[in-house]
């Protein structure tokens, strides 16, 4: 009775044991800052006015600019006008998404580049979304921006992580991020460039001979079938590796430093659509969540 009882103990924590050598193992280190998820708007209408204040007389946005340079800003009606600065109305066109981040009986807060805008909500309303999971993003699909790709991992260690490629006329790198509650949360962009090579077997991590960023060359054994619209191999996240992943975490600081803002993104009718883009340090304090992967 005593051996049994001994095999009965030494089974359970193996059990145990196992479990826990399990969750430790999925325990990347990757720690980030994000705003608690409650309702996702869309506006219904074009022109909807952003409000300073939850009322109807509160300033509106506006949209600065320098005359005669790429420096532009938003900010509000009621602030002094400079000098030798164009401003024009900012509104929100019809079928935009927003994180509701406040709201009151007749308004709902969003955020905008940093400012909490108030939005009437006769001319919004909430929407529904379909959870993101990893084999959502081992679709192909644009994902908002210039390139087709599939980026999320659904495999292996890293399993629910996201490397979004967003290099293009207006911006730059990859966007590291993970699945969240159904939701992709982006929070550290790098500058890497995959880059497909005929040759190359091994994906391969290196800096770039400018000694900006970092080039991720990749062969045949790490790409799908299909290809983009200029013809390159698209990349399969999941065979790039553990090893190289984990080099990529390293070099955006996604394990190392805390981030300093979020971009998420929803599943609304099938596609993957951006709903807030948020500096952390715009984020209410009883409005902050920290999640741990």
């Amino acid at each position: 009775m005593k051996k049994l009882l001994s095999a009965m103990h030494i089974a359970l924590f193996m059990l145990i044991a196992g479990f826990a050598s399990t969750a430790l193992a999925q325990n990347t280190g990757y720690e980030i800052t994000m705003p608690k998820i409650g309702k996702i708007i869309t506006v219904t209408k074009n022109g909807v006015n952003l409000r300073k204040a939850p009322n109807a007389q509160a300033p509106r946005m506006v949209w600065v600019c320098q005359s005669e340079t790429d420096n532009c800003w938003y900010t509000w009606s009621n602030e002094r006008k400079l000098p030798g600065h164009d401003y024009s109305p900012m509104s929100a066109g019809q079928g935009t998404y927003y994180l509701v981040v406040s709201e009151t009986p007749q308004w709902y807060g969003i955020t905008v580049s940093g400012l909490t805008a108030y939005i009437s909500k006769q001319f919004a309303k909430e929407v529904t979304t379909t959870p993101i999971t990893p084999e959502t993003l081992r679709k192909t699909g644009y994902f908002g921006y210039d390139m087709k790709q599939a980026p999320g991992i659904s495999t292996g260690k890293y399993k629910g992580y996201v490397m979004l490629n967003i290099a293009g006329f207006e911006s730059d790198g990859c966007l590291i991020g993970h699945i969240h509650n159904g939701l992709v949360v982006f929070t550290h962009n790098v500058p890497l460039y995959p880059s497909f090579s005929a040759e190359t077997v091994t994906p391969a991590l290196t800096k770039s001979e400018s000694g900006y960023g970092w080039n991720l060359t990749y062969g045949k054994s790490a790409s799908l079938s299909e290809t983009d619209d200029f013809g390159t191999r698209i990349l399969d996240v999941n065979k790039i590796g553990d090893k190289t992943f984990a080099e990529i975490l390293r070099v955006s600081g996604a394990t190392t430093k805390a981030n300093e803002s979020v971009t998420i993104y929803a599943n609304i009718n099938g596609e993957i659509k951006m709903i807030a883009e948020i500096s952390v340090k715009d984020i209410p304090i009883q409005n902050r969540v920290m999640v741990r992967f």
